[in-house]
């Protein structure tokens, strides 16, 4: 992204969330990746960089009405993913929500996050750098084990480096 760009994501034109059979057993937040503003799915070798900012525009901060969303950002089963540079504002219910991830770099970010900042799930190789966080409720939740999908791991080498946190 460049310099003073804004990417808004707008209300009622978020992606319907996609039945998952493990609804009954956690909040819908963490069941549910597609009515997110970005959303990687079995991704590899993904980078969103630049000095730009990405707004979550009228992101939920709880289970969205039809058509609309509740995270900036949405993870699942991906690898070698760096988000750097970017200011993240109106993230809703999350801002990042990055489960079964390998390699995530977060790194020289400012994060105005309306409820979670960063949910990281069963991640592996996890390095934040550099971040500023401006949170809501939660900073940051590392969850050492999530059932979502018959895919139980244990998160790995998370590292926090120069992590500043403001309520």
């Amino acid at each position: 992204m460049g310099t003073g760009a804004t990417l808004t994501g707008k209300d009622g034109h978020f992606l319907a969330a996609r039945p998952n059979k493990w609804d009954q057993y956690q909040d819908y937040g963490h069941s549910h990746w597609y009515d997110s503003f970005l959303v990687g799915d079995g991704l590899s070798n993904v980078t969103i960089t630049g000095a730009g900012i990405l707004d979550g525009g009228g992101l939920s901060t709880h289970e969205p009405k039809a058509g609309g969303g509740c995270r900036l950002i949405a993870l699942r089963s991906c690898s070698a993913v760096t988000i750097q540079g970017l200011t993240a504002r109106n993230g809703g219910w999350f801002t990042l929500l990055a489960t079964n991830v390998s390699g995530l770099v977060l790194q020289d970010l400012i994060v105005h996050a309306a409820r979670d900042a960063f949910d990281i799930v069963s991640c592996r190789c996890v390095c934040r750098v550099r971040v500023l966080i401006r949170a809501g409720a939660a900073l940051v939740h590392t969850l050492e084990w999530l059932c979502v999908y018959i895919c139980c791991r244990p998160r790995s080498s998370v590292r926090l480096i120069f992590a500043l946190g403001v309520c």
